[in-house]
């Protein structure tokens, strides 16, 4: 058996072997012009990749702890490396595969001959000054392939043309294997000349591909009769990688209807692996998601599936190329858009290595409303307008997709990827890093996709400068105090005098995103608190340092730091990260710390650190305890991220599934602990451990202070009305054929009635955002009828209405008193809520899409501010909103405090021809009250018919509000409370009817 010595220099020799072989592939690379472009786009990506390859590996084996199996793949799986360039399509080419059972065996020899790791360091160092080399011949040989690569193109538009001009439309039948040839790009497809091209090649826009800034002929929207596709375009193939709970899965001709999307098989031929659907199941949330299987659909034959094909219309609309299908939660925030949405699908892509090549994004965007982003409207619509670019190749939503579908059109897909499941940044693991992170360099990769399809530069590792060419940026976050913020400004004039620039910026000042990007490319040093000011990190280039100022986290009467998304530092092995110190975060941010952190930053940057960042050199010390926790009792580690990740109950560790709430022992993590709504929240953890490794980090930790417990701010009470207001309309006349028209008033509990119509499969408004029609939708309140459908008669709606068949439809916006008219072909229904409480829901809800503070909403209590277009704010909302959204304009549009009794009394006459649901009963009445009045039936397992659970922001503002806001607020709304006090008695009485008859 060799030697340590001489297992060490085996190593270095097969290394400088690599290298060797590196070098006379760019030497061969260098060829003539007379080469085919197609030689030298081969030789130039496997330079690039196989060079990405040894680096990606020494990366992974040097973050890979001892011992740790990979989290994403079954044992004896292979981790498939990059090969290919951001332009190679390659999809034959097998790359370098790598098991586990050979990593181990790697690292091993690696841990056996520690003794020489300094010789190993120095081989290393001479192979990254080789590759350097190689990069720079690399650059030579891609100046070369850009021009052939150029001229290719030219010739190959021509062929189009010429193609297009004779009359023949070439049908792609997927069986290419020439993906190596260059994506032809130009601005738009080249002039067509005939009324058959025109009718078989579309502009994308028609159907629904958005932001494309290129035509490509692979990613061309086809409009083809069945009968034109062969089997190849037909039947439906699958290929997945991965786990049940995180599986990857490639569709091969996959089709949508107007009931989803389907899969085509020929009796008798279909792949086995159709018929174990368990296997081919994937989940396409990143987390919260389930398991989901396109439908299947058999036939004959060939010949059947084109008459089935053609039953709707005579054509389908194919999408030729790849796309990337995926679903995101809370994609309004670009944070959570980005890693919550996009990441997860990402590590797909890497899987089928189709990463940093053209792609199509295909996902859903349930929050989008399509309004055009930009300043200073780019909340709720930036991360869309990421995921345009993302693939370079546009973006296509599923809520698109599914407005063509119900037009008629069949929608055929070529190839599409998917498979999200718990990959979001917030399924946590055991050594707190981002799913993906260590098996695939995940985090590295979205960086080089992020900047390659924005088309902005990734600097390059810059160690070495002085610190006069060294900068740093503080990111604005809604969480920082006034008095924080003047700390952030002192530090900045305090460094400058030490030749340190640091400055404090506002992402909003930043737009596009490439600017953003730019903004992180030009600095070296990223300082943010927690939440989404923190997520862009990973963004920076190699070298750079993240100095999180963490926070002071109150929640269940417990302040305590947290550093919260540290995972993300942990996770970029090519920064550093560092932390506001923990033991003395509770006092607030102070000038002094926050010099020593940064002064520290800088030093870092200015003498450069080592690349890959050992594992958990990036955490906090909270961040240490739980690892080491983990470490310590893997069992109840498990469970606890199994309750964590909300795989099983209780939801109570979802919300506290912090590393900071486990090892303060907060919430869900705190002995007997029992929440508001006194429900079960007893949350494993490995407390022991964590107890006994809190003394160890003692000095380093953050502090745990009780709170001192605010006495809660109560509701007002519902008015007594006088006795002679004892008449609360008739009982409604039997609802037969009628369509419901539902006066949905915001925040005040529609949505569920939207769900059950959904449920009971009513024909709906088309098209319909929460079942409000445009025009009656608080966002698309422009309709046929203009603003909010005002300019609408009865009649006029009521025919809208009846050429749709409509069922059930909801206006969310402000009732028209001129549909009364129409009492015998609509049946009017609605919910009421208490006003303070839909106020304090409403505010709640609001305020996260306002660029302002919520506190602005105080204002709206003593100055006017109209805005009828927009009645989710202003000091309507604040003044007896019920009483003007009952009865529409002009009284919505009145003065604040001009309200008077006369309106008061018109609105109680509209509520008396309403049927009226009790937000607060409908958990208990509304089954029974849709039955007896809708004539719907009871849904076994039907749960949209509740009470909804916003209880958390109605009680936070209510104690924002105080006492005496609450008691100026019941005053500027008498008329609203008196009007709800008498809906109550109407919809007790309807209620007793109902139970009565």
């Amino acid at each position: 058996m060799a030697g340590p010595a001489t297992s060490s220099n085996n190593l270095i020799l097969f290394a400088a072997l690599i290298v060797g072989g590196f070098l006379l592939a760019i030497q061969s690379s260098m060829a003539p012009a007379t080469t085919h472009i197609a030689d030298t786009t081969a030789k130039d990506a496997m330079v690039l990749d196989l060079q990405e390859q040894v680096l990606n590996l020494q990366r992974r084996l040097d973050r890979l702890p001892s011992g740790k199996h990979n989290k994403l793949s079954e044992p004896g799986q292979h981790v498939k490396f990059n090969v290919g360039g951001p332009d190679d399509d390659d999809d034959t080419t097998e790359g370098a595969h790598v098991s586990k059972q050979d990593m181990a065996t790697l690292l091993a020899k690696l841990e056996e001959h520690e003794a020489t790791e300094e010789k190993y360091q120095a081989a290393v160092f001479e192979l990254e000054t080789q590759l350097a080399e190689v990069k720079r011949q690399r650059a030579l040989a891609k100046e070369h392939a850009d021009d052939m690569q150029r001229a290719s193109s030219l010739l190959k538009a021509h062929e189009d043309r010429m193609h297009r001009n004779s009359g023949v439309v070439p049908v792609d039948t997927g069986d290419s294997n020439d993906n190596n040839a260059p994506v032809v790009k130009a601005d738009k497809p080249p002039a067509a000349t005939t009324d058959q091209d025109l009718d078989e090649i579309t502009r994308h826009a028609q159907f629904g591909v958005q932001g494309l800034a290129q035509w490509d002929p692979d990613y061309e929207v086809r409009r083809l009769p069945p009968s034109k596709m062969d089997e190849s375009e037909l039947t439906s193939q699958v290929e997945c990688l991965g786990t049940a709970h995180n599986r990857s899965c490639l569709f091969t001709n996959l089709f949508m209807d107007h009931n989803g999307l389907f899969t085509v098989h020929v009796r008798g031929a279909k792949p086995a692996i159709f018929s174990t659907p368990s296997e081919y199941a994937v989940n396409r949330d990143g987390k919260f998601g389930h398991l989901w299987n396109p439908a299947q659909r058999e036939y004959a034959n060939i010949e059947e599936i084109h008459q089935a094909l053609s039953k709707k219309e005579d054509r389908v609309t194919s999408y030729k190329g790849y796309g990337l299908y995926y679903h995101t939660m809370w994609a309004s925030n670009v944070g959570h858009g980005l890693w919550d949405g996009l990441y997860p699908a990402f590590i797909s892509l890497i899987r089928f290595n189709r990463h940093l090549k053209p792609l199509r994004m295909m996902p859903s965007l349930p929050e989008d409303r399509g309004a055009p982003c930009g300043p200073p409207n780019t909340k709720g619509c930036q991360a869309r307008e990421i995921m345009k670019k993302f693939g370079k190749r546009g973006l296509l939503k599923l809520q698109d997709m599914q407005r063509l579908t119900k037009e008629g059109h069949i929608l055929h897909f070529e190839r599409v990827i998917i498979g999200s499941g718990n990959m979001a940044q917030r399924y946590t693991l055991p050594d707190l890093t981002l799913p993906g992170a260590l098996e695939f360099d995940a985090v590295s990769l979205y960086r080089k996709q992020m900047f390659w399809s924005h088309d902005v530069p990734l600097p390059a590792y810059r160690p070495n400068r002085p610190l006069s060419e060294i900068s740093a940026i503080i990111i604005d976050n809604r969480r920082y105090s006034k008095e924080e913020k003047a700390v952030f400004e002192q530090l900045s004039v305090h460094l400058a005098q030490e030749n340190m620039k640091v400055q404090y910026i506002h992402y909003k000042d930043y737009y596009p995103f490439e600017e953003q990007l730019k903004l992180l490319a030009e600095n070296d040093i990223y300082i943010s608190g927690p939440g989404t000011g923190m997520m862009l990190q990973p963004f920076m280039a190699d070298g750079s340092v993240m100095v999180n100022v963490q926070d002071n986290f109150q929640r269940h009467g417990v302040v305590h730091v947290s550093a919260e998304e540290e995972y993300v530092t942990e996770s970029t092995s090519y920064m550093r990260g560092l932390y506001y110190d923990s033991a003395i975060r509770l006092q607030g941010i102070q000038l002094p710390e926050m010099v020593r952190v940064v002064r520290e930053a800088f030093q870092l940057v200015a003498s450069g650190f080592a690349i890959p960042v050992p594992p958990r050199m990036n955490l906090s010390p909270e961040g240490l305890v739980f690892v080491e926790a983990c470490d310590l009792n893997p069992g109840a580690c498990k469970q606890m991220l199994a309750e964590m990740n909300g795989l099983v109950p209780p939801w109570q560790c979802v919300a506290d599934g912090w590393a900071s709430f486990v090892v303060h022992e907060v919430g869900g993590y705190q002995e007997g602990f029992v929440p508001p709504d006194g429900k079960n929240a007893s949350c494993t953890m490995p407390r022991e451990e964590v107890r006994r490794l809190r003394l160890k980090y003692a000095d380093k930790l953050g502090q745990r202070k009780e709170l001192v417990q605010q006495k809660p701010v109560a509701l007002p009470p519902v008015p007594t009305l006088s006795p002679e207001d004892d008449d609360f309309g008739d009982l409604p006349l039997k609802k037969e054929d009628r369509p419901v028209y539902f006066l949905h008033v915001h925040k005040a509990g529609g949505t569920p009635f939207c769900k059950a119509a959904k449920a009971h499969s009513l024909k709906l408004s088309d098209p319909q955002w929460n079942c409000n029609g445009r025009g009656d939708d608080p966002s698309y309140n422009k309709g046929e009828g203009g603003l909010h459908n005002n300019d609408w008669t009865c009649q006029e709606r009521l025919a809208v209405v009846q050429e749709q068949q409509v069922e059930f439809f909801a206006v969310e916006t402000m009732f028209h008193l001129d549909d009364l008219k129409c009492d015998a072909d609509f049946y009017f229904a609605m919910v009421l809520r208490h006003p303070i409480e839909r106020l304090m829901d409403h505010i709640a809800f609001e305020s996260q899409f306002w660029a302002e503070s919520w506190e602005i909403t105080k204002t709206w209590m003593t100055t006017d501010t109209p805005d009828a277009k927009n009645i989710r704010r202003g000091s309507a909302v604040m003044d007896n909103y019920l009483t003007r959204v009952v009865l529409g304009e002009p009284t919505y549009s009145k003065p604040l405090g001009s309200l008077t009794r006369e309106d008061l009394t018109k609105a109680k006459d509209v509520l008396k021809q309403m049927l009226i649901f009790s937000y607060s009963d409908l958990k208990t009445q509304a089954a029974a009250m849709t039955k007896c009045y809708f004539k719907w039936p009871v849904l076994t397992g039907n749960d949209y018919l509740r009470d909804e659970n916003h209880s958390a922001g109605v009680k936070a503002h209510l104690q924002k509000f105080g006492d005496d806001g609450v008691a100026k607020l019941v005053k500027l709304n008498e008329l609203d409370m008196e009007l709800y006090a008498f809906g109550m008695q109407r919809a007790e009485m309807l209620y007793r009817a109902c139970v009565d008859s």
